[in-house]
């Protein structure tokens, strides 16, 4: 066997421990980069959590407003159509007392 021959196994085994370390350096900057993502994705959750909370409050809110308003207005028309109805009747009388 010569010595070439010899040292051909030994530097291919330098090479695939190489390759080897490369590859799971590599794997070790992905995971890392993951790992930072995962954070950043994770930050971005809880604000648009909180932000999603505040806006279900405002609609409450919103609901309760509009539903008070929708009352007010409905009472209101109801007062004006009795005003009206008793400016009918006012009229008519004072119609009357004028004949």
């Amino acid at each position: 066997m010569s010595k070439r021959e010899a040292q051909a196994p030994g530097a291919q085994i330098g090479k695939l421990l190489e390759d080897l370390n490369k590859t799971r350096n590599d794997i070790g900057k992905k995971l890392e980069y993951d790992m930072r993502l995962k954070e950043e994705l994770q930050r971005q959750l809880l604000q648009l959590t909180d932000d999603l909370d505040q806006c279900r409050d405002r609609m409450a809110m919103g609901k309760k407003q509009k539903k008070k308003y929708d009352s007010n207005l409905q009472e209101t028309e109801m007062a004006i159509q009795k005003l009206d109805e008793t400016a009918k009747k006012l009229g008519a009388t004072f119609e009357k007392i004028r004949k």
